[in-house]
Parts: structure tokens; sequence; C-alpha cells
């Protein structure tokens, strides 16, 4: 891409702050001078831009100021946002804006109003006509452009978790879990997971009750920095109870349908590039809650019910991939 300029453009100099890993000043200036279909200028420059490149959370800000050498005056900043882990990758986005503004920037410098020379003056024996003033300049108001969304996040990991209320005993396990940001602050999250609450002992036998589950979540971050992230969620879990009896005189397998929804909170701390730390906190509604009992003879043993109420506990691993 080029811009029409005039038949004799004004140079330019530029001054370049940046990391090592990002282009060099003599980089960007041959890629600014190529948008501009142009070589470089001999002359004086007219024009100095002074640029800065700084690393953000999720990419690099790019900050550009144009000023007229001959009035020390600005006329211009532009600030560009470039999302990716690369700052090699800043070079045409910098380019392009730099050579825009310089494109814009070229007529007013070149004006000869602006630039002090003087104007042909009257013919001799004639009185000069009374010039009307000049309106005054209108104030430049430089508008940053809006900040670009946020990219798609996708995460996998796996976790310890211990629950109350689904089993008779605290239930311990493990599970693993996907999540996805699709270019916004919203989070959809599924996972999967096996607890085992230990047994009980009733009517002179052993009862062991084991949870295999399956929930999906949604949430919208609360609050995020560089290096944390809480999210408020709210999900519904389906699985099954499943409980094998020892020590009676017939063996007695049972499962048993459970279903549950409820709020939660995810925290999320970064410990490297894209290794998170994550801590998942549920309280669930249980919806279906059925009775368990045995057989000793022809008498039937209650044994469990889950409670009305569960709560859950998820510490773990996240690997986020962008």
């Amino acid at each position: 891409m080029t811009w029409p300029t005039a038949a004799s453009g004004a140079a330019f100099e530029l001054t370049w702050s940046a990391p090592e890993e990002c282009p060099s000043r003599e980089e960007i200036v041959d890629a600014t001078y190529a948008h501009l279909g142009e070589s470089r200028s001999e002359g004086p420059p007219e024009l100095l831009v002074q640029g800065t490149v700084s690393a953000a959370d999720d990419g690099f800000v790019v900050t550009l100021v144009l000023e007229d050498t001959a009035r020390r005056r600005s006329m211009g900043e532009r600030i560009v946002r470039v999302d990716q882990h690369e700052c090699r990758e800043i070079l045409t986005p910098a380019s392009v804006v730099l050579a825009m503004m310089i494109a814009v920037a070229r007529p007013r410098v070149a004006q000869p109003d602006e630039r002090g020379e003087p104007a042909e003056g009257p013919p001799p024996g004639q009185a000069s006509p009374a010039r009307a003033p000049r309106p005054p300049a209108a104030r430049r108001t430089e508008v940053t452009p809006p900040e670009p969304p946020p990219p798609h996040r996708l995460s996998v990991g796996a976790a310890g978790m211990a629950s109350t209320g689904f089993l008779p005993r605290l239930g311990l396990g493990a599970g693993i879990h996907a999540s996805y940001w699709p270019r916004s602050p919203l989070l959809f999250r599924l996972d999967a997971s096996f607890e085992d609450g230990g047994s009980t002992h009733a009517a002179g036998g052993n009862v062991g009750f084991q949870l295999v589950s399956a929930a999906v979540r949604a949430g919208l971050s609360a609050a995020r920095t560089k290096d944390f992230e809480l999210i408020p969620t709210v999900g519904g879990r389906a699985g099954v109870i499943h409980h094998s009896a020892v020590g009676f005189a017939a063996a007695q397998d049972e499962s048993r349908v459970v279903g549950s929804v409820g709020p939660g909170v995810l925290a999320r701390a970064k410990l490297g590039p894209s290794v998170v730390l994550e801590g998942l906190l549920d309280a669930e509604l249980i919806l279906r809650r059925d009775r368990f009992h045995v057989l000793q003879g022809d008498t039937r043993h209650f044994i469990h019910e889950p409670s009305p109420v569960a709560v859950r506990f998820a510490l773990g691993l996240a690997y986020d991939f962008r």
C-alpha cells in the first residue's frame, strides 16, 4: 500500500526505543519509505518521529509521536496494539501507521504561510489591501483506536478434588477439564471426575461408595490482572453413585443417577507463560437424592442418602493454548 505525496516529499528522522528482539530502527525506516513508495531523502529532515515499543499482556504496544522539526510542534500521536507473541510482528503494522501519519502531515509542513515564507507584495505605488484576520486553527483531537477484543483462549488441565454431600464420607478423587474463552470475558468449561468415598460398615458388612460425574459450567471474568483471574461460574452436574457391598450372603451392587446445579468461583494464577494454577470451589444443590439399602436376610438396612447440598473443592494445573 502506498499514498500519494508531493514531488519533493519531506524527509523524516526516527528515534527508536524497543527491546532487542524487536525490529531495528533501520528496518522500520526502510519499511516506512517502502509504504510511501519512495526512496530515502538526502535533505534535512522536516519531520521527527519518536517511536517506543513496550510489552503488554498479550503482545506489544507501539507509540508513535510525530513532530515538525522546524517549529518543534507536535503533529499527532498514534498507539498501535499488536496481539502477537513475537516482537518481529510489529514491523508491518508500525510502518504502515507511520507512513499514514507522514502522508497526512506533509501538506501541513509544506504550506508557505506555516513555514514563514514571505508572501508576494503588491506592485509599487499601490497600498496593500487589508488582510482579513485568520480564523483560529481548530484544535486537533487525537483519538486512540479502541482496544481490540481479547484473543481466543483454550485451556486443558487436571486437578485433585475433595467433596462432601454426595457420598457418606469425604469423597477424594481426581478429574480433567477443558475451558474455552471465545474472544470475550465469557468462559465455557467441561469437566469429568472420579471420587471414592471409602467404605461404610452396615449390618455386619462393609459398603464402598464411588461417584463418577461430568459437569458443564459458564462463567464471566470479574477481576483480571497480568497474573491472576477470578471468575464466578454457574453450572450443572450429572453423575452415577455406585456402591458395592462385601460381607453379605449375596453380592449387592447398586448404581443410582444423581444430578445437581449451583454456583462456584474459579481462581487462576499464572506460574509461567502457559502454565496456570487453578482452584475451583462449588456449592451444588442436589436435585435427585435416591436412598441406598442393603439386604441382610429378609431385612433391608438403610445405609445412605445424599445431602441436599454438596460442596466440592478442586486444585490443579492447566495449560493455556493461545
